[in-house]
Formats: C-alpha cells, sequence, structure tokens
C-alpha cells in the first residue's frame, strides 16, 4: 500500500503535470509551425512524430490515471487532522501549528475511517456517575463533574461500573509517517455506559447546579 500511494502522488502532483505542460508547450509551437512549414518537405515527418509523441504521451498519462485511480480518492480525504502537509503541484506545503492544532481538537472520526490508511481501536476508561435529571446525566472524569444530554449515554446490563467509550486511530504501516502521516489519532468520543443497577440514581441538587456542561474536548477525547 505504502509505495502504492507514493508513485501515484508522485504521478498526480508531478509526473503527469509536467507531461501536460510539456504537450501544450507541443502544441503551441506545432499548430504555427502547421501553417509555415506545412509545404515542406520534411514537415510531414515533423508531423508525424509530434503526433506519435502527443498519442504515446496521452495514453501514458490516461493509463497512469486508471492505475491510480482507486487510490488516488484517499486525497479528498487528506487534511491538517492526518497529515502534517499538503500536497501542491511539484512541492509540499506545511500545515502551520495553529491548523494542526485546531484539526486534532476537530471530531475527525469520518476522515480517519474514510482515508483507510489506519486500524480503529477502542478505548474504554471507566467514570464515575454522578445521576441523573430530567435532561442531563452527570459524570466526574477525572476531578472534573460534567453534564450530557441523554443522547450521549446509554444503559448497558453489563458493566457494574460507568465508563465512557472512544474509538482511536492508528496507523497500519509506519512507513506512511515518513511522508508526514500522523501515527495515532485524538480519541474520538462515542458514548458513555451506564450500569443498569444505576440506571434510576438521581442527581444530587450541588452537583446538578456546579456542573459543567462537556465541551468539545474532554480530557483529551474529542467530543462530536
Amino acid at each position: 500500500m505504502f509505495e502504492h500511494f507514493v508513485k501515484m502522488e508522485t504521478f498526480m502532483y508531478e509526473t503527469m503535470p509536467f507531461l501536460i505542460c510539456i504537450m501544450s508547450a507541443v502544441l503551441l509551437i506545432w499548430i504555427p509551425c502547421l501553417i509555415y512549414i506545412r509545404e515542406k518537405r520534411w514537415a510531414k515527418y515533423l508531423n508525424l512524430v509530434t503526433l506519435l509523441f502527443l498519442i504515446g504521451t496521452s495514453v501514458y498519462i490516461y493509463t497512469g490515471f486508471k492505475t491510480y485511480e482507486e487510490i488516488s480518492k484517499k486525497e479528498k480525504y487528506v487534511n491538517a487532522a492526518v497529515r502534517e502537509y499538503k500536497l501542491l503541484l511539484f512541492s509540499g506545503e506545511a500545515y502551520s501549528y495553529p491548523e494542526l492544532k485546531q484539526a486534532s481538537q476537530e471530531y475527525m472520526k469520518d476522515t480517519f475511517e474514510n482515508i483507510g490508511l489506519y486500524d480503529a481501536n477502542t478505548v474504554e476508561e471507566v467514570v464515575e456517575y454522578l445521576g441523573k435529571d430530567d435532561l442531563f446525566y452527570y459524570f466526574d472524569i477525572a476531578g472534573q463533574q460534567l453534564s450530557v444530554t441523554h443522547h450521549y449515554g446509554a444503559i448497558d446490563d453489563n458493566i457494574q461500573e460507568a465508563k465512557r467509550e472512544g474509538i482511536q486511530y492508528t496507523l497500519t504501516d509506519k512507513n506512511f509517517e515518513n511522508i508526514g502521516f500522523i501515527n495515532q489519532s485524538s480519541i474520538f468520543f462515542i458514548k458513555y455506559h451506564i450500569p443498569k443497577s444505576m440506571e434510576d440514581k438521581i442527581v444530587e441538587k450541588e452537583v446538578e447546579t456546579t456542573a459543567k456542561y462537556q465541551k468539545k474536548v474532554v480530557k483529551k477525547w474529542i467530543i462530536p
């Protein structure tokens, strides 16, 4: 996968644009020549060579494009969340630190899922469940009391302690780090799990008053 991906990027961002530039230059020179040298004896040989070059180059570009068409679809998912720089024609441009930092705090689960270069790993962490009211569940996470709407939680018959579940992505091939891909993603939050035995626990009034609604990032976990 890695070698094929590198060849695809080389072709798409260097080889193909270079050949298109050469073909354009040849056409710009050749077309006027058709007018001024068409009576020359050697004109037909020049025309033949030029046509063969244009046809051969076009076939090469088309063949290369079809060869890398499928893997090139991954490029649309490349952004500052997964890579340290973006490719431009004949060069690359590093993302700025603010861009990288912002991307690392965005809920980019679909990006890591769709790009197809990462393995997904479930992450679980025990949290303290403080109870509920009509609108929210309440948790204590590393000393921080938080409220979350009910759709973030689920009652689980198979656990004894409350926990939060997330997913984290790791490169399937470490070689991709050599071309700027980030080895491991942030942890993307999926759901809070509440034991069935605590389903009816009502939150204390003091907690209900002082708890803060969870932000986009909770103890390094990214919230959708």
